[in-house]
């Protein structure tokens, strides 16, 4: 797969720039993609290599579809505060549908579509929803039995499916609400930091899903917690594969589309060829992913000649004495977080010793490792839940 021309910026200086997009003075989260958009237009922003046909977003095109996606909402007699719940998976629509939703002043009630029905309806009612957006029809049709007991004012598809709807409320496809959008001039919302912007509920697994009220100031302390210690370069790539509705991954994307950076879409079933595909300088993930990676390389190890493992694991063992040795010099050892200036010397003194070994080992062994990501990886972004310290220093 040959990436767009989008990807990159036109102003080679952007490219340059290291320097993350300040957003101190944005009160709520939509209003981050006017500046994204003028700063970043040609810039693909989404990018949905497992649509047909490929979808491919720029910056430009998504400030346009928010705005769009939110005046159809408008004409739906959408008023500031009232909730509407969006049940989908990862898509590049969801994220158009969730700023939408913020642009027409409205909350979002968020959970996945894998979620069993008699949830969603729960969740659906327990928000107070006075509208429904789903993935596509063949969520609506599951939910449809329980929708007979809840007043909704409409209901949209994330599709471009004829709506098959047999309800008293209005149903739209996503196509019909951005016409509909681009056809009405937006009506401007007043935002507040403090002001709630979205309810995510829990998975349920102990009771009733509970609904996380989260506010616009909390959204946007998490972007501006990320950019005092992490900076993109507008064009850098990143591969999603959480539920984009969770609270983690959510975030993440917020904070790498203000920055202004190429997100795309992957599932558990393409990850290895998207990797090597799209090539992320990035990825968000959980210790269980980490470790599935790290299993499969060492079982492509355990494949190999009794003579070449052994010198796979020579250099393993190499490089670990320079991780832990560069770690203690740089003062990330956990394990030694008071050290004497001597042992500090004699920490960095080991990292040069070991460094040429584990050099010969990126070339040896861990570049072909490397390749299986794509070859791009500068970082990777772990949470969830606490990651063993074998598999972080692999």
């Amino acid at each position: 797969m040959s990436l767009p021309d989008t990807y990159t910026l036109t102003k080679q200086e952007a490219l340059n720039s290291r320097r993350s997009v300040d957003y101190s003075t944005v009160q709520a989260v939509p209003e981050m993609w006017a500046i994204a958009a003028q700063r970043f237009g040609s810039v693909t922003a989404l990018h949905d290599p497992h649509s047909n046909p490929v979808v491919d977003v720029t910056y430009a095109e998504l400030y346009q579809s928010i705005q769009q996606f939110a005046a159809g909402l408008q004409t739906l007699d959408i008023k500031p505060g009232e909730h509407i719940a969006l049940f989908s998976d990862n898509t590049p629509r969801w994220l158009i549908a969730d700023q939408g939703i913020m642009t027409a002043g409205a909350v979002d009630a968020v959970r996945g579509s894998q979620a069993d029905p008699e949830e969603l309806l729960y969740i659906l009612s327990h928000s107070d929803s006075i509208g429904l957006i789903v993935q596509n029809q063949d969520l609506l049709d599951k939910l449809a039995g329980g929708l007979k007991e809840i007043s909704l004012r409409f209901i949209i598809l994330l599709t471009d499916e004829a709506p098959q709807n047999t309800l008293t409320a209005k149903t739209l496809n996503f196509s019909q609400l951005l016409e509909q959008g681009a056809n009405t001039p937006l009506q401007p919302v007043s935002f507040k930091r403090d002001s709630l912007a979205t309810l995510m509920y829990t998975s349920g697994t102990s009771g009733r899903p509970k609904g996380v009220m989260l506010s616009h100031a909390n959204l946007l302390s998490q972007i501006a917690a990320v950019c005092a210690v992490v900076h993109l370069t507008p064009g850098e790539r990143v591969l999603s594969i959480l539920p984009i509705w969770h609270c983690y991954e959510r975030t993440f994307e917020y904070f790498i589309l203000s920055q202004g950076c190429t997100q795309a879409y992957t599932n558990i079933r393409q990850v290895k060829k998207d990797l090597t595909d799209f090539k992320p300088h990035y990825m968000v993930g959980v210790p269980r992913l980490w470790e599935s990676i790290y299993e499969g390389v060492q079982k492509q190890f355990r494949e190999q000649p009794a003579g070449k493992q052994k010198l796979i694991r020579f250099f393993l063992a190499q490089s670990q004495r320079y991780i832990t040795a560069k770690r203690t010099w740089q003062r990330l050892n956990l394990e030694k977080l008071k050290l004497s200036l001597l042992e500090r010397i004699a920490a960095g003194l080991q990292a040069i010793l070991f460094w040429p070994l584990h050099f010969l080992g990126g070339k040896l062994v861990y570049q072909k490792v490397r390749a299986a990501t794509g070859g791009n990886v500068r970082f990777v972004v772990s949470g969830g839940g606490s990651i063993a310290d074998h598999l972080e220093d692999f």
